[in-house]
């Protein structure tokens, strides 16, 4: 989280601690490459692995639709 913010993610939390956590950070198109090489060289500077990043796109959520 702390590795997005800096990389200017618009928002980033925690989520699932169970097997190690994921974070979620909401960013700008134009900030995905940005973020991603700043989030691997802070996980480097740590030493600890490699993190896997997904990209994804926001879908249009559930709608209701008159018959």
């Amino acid at each position: 989280v702390e590795a997005a913010l800096e990389a200017e993610a618009l928002g980033a939390r925690m989520t699932g601690f169970g097997f190690g956590g994921s974070v979620i950070a909401l960013a700008p198109t134009d900030r995905l490459l940005p973020l991603r090489e700043h989030v691997e060289r802070a996980f480097a500077a740590r030493e600890h692995q490699p993190p896997t990043l997904f990209t994804v796109r926001p879908a249009p959520g559930a709608q209701l639709t008159a018959p």
